[in-house]
């Protein structure tokens, strides 16, 4: 069998593109909620035969345990991904305790509880990366985007901390992708207008989500890079 990648928010968007880009190499693990779509993504991948599909909600952390402790008796992983990812458009005056929960468990609790099984001794031996897609709004400020802000913040803390805990075996970093239209998390949330005008923020022009894919296979493939915060924008943070 290949080397094993283990895959969160893989079903479409950034982490959709992450799996085509890496699926020539590696054996591909999702853990995905969303079946149907997971398996239409499986269906586009080089051999689709050699990658597998466990179903869980990040939000459900007793599923979560139980999905991971069956992963753990099956598979070696090599990397760690974590793209999976949600944002709630609000102000701090609406503040919902809920929602803020929400975006925390799938956003950095659920990365930390996966990474806390693939430290136990039967699969720290075989994992050489662990990459967390995180946004340039953990450094950058943007009104109403507080609750996904945040938590992308404490991603990129919880990183650093961890490249230093796990070194030198295994490297820890972030990508910090700019604003990707073609998501399903932001394509719905400007108009054409509204695009046009954040574009000219942009340097470079619009990102694709090919562009963080192959941030991703950069840093696999990259022996001295841990934890850093890899910004790819298009020179939005500038």
């Amino acid at each position: 069998m290949k080397p094993c990648i283990l895959i969160t928010g893989g079903s479409s968007g950034i982490g959709k593109n992450i799996a085509l880009e890496l699926s020539k190499e590696y054996s591909l693990i999702f853990i995905s909620r969303d079946i149907s779509k997971i398996q239409k993504v499986v269906a586009t991948l080089h051999s689709p035969n050699e990658h597998f599909i466990f179903e869980c909600d990040l939000l459900d952390f007793d599923k979560l345990t139980e999905t991971m402790r069956e992963i753990s008796e099956k598979f070696k992983i090599q990397a760690f991904i974590h793209s999976a990812g949600v944002s709630y458009v609000s102000y701090a005056k609406n503040f919902d305790f809920n929602e803020m929960i929400d975006c925390a468990k799938i956003n950095l609790y659920s990365a930390m509880l996966i990474v806390k099984f693939l430290l136990k001794k039967n699969l720290k031996p075989y994992l050489k990366d662990i990459i967390f897609i995180s946004s340039t709004f953990s450094k950058k400020g943007e009104i109403a985007n507080s609750f996904y802000a945040s938590t992308k913040g404490g991603l990129d803390a919880y990183m650093k901390s961890l490249s230093l805990e796990l070194a030198p075996n295994i490297k820890v970093n972030s990508i910090l992708p700019g604003g990707i239209f073609e998501t399903g998390m932001t394509k719905n949330l400007f108009d054409e207008e509204q695009k046009q005008q954040i574009l000219k923020k942009y340097p470079l022009g619009e990102g694709k989500t090919q562009d963080i894919a192959q941030g991703v296979k950069f840093i696999l493939d990259c022996r001295w890079i841990s934890g850093q915060q890899i910004i790819i924008d298009g020179g939005y943070s500038v």
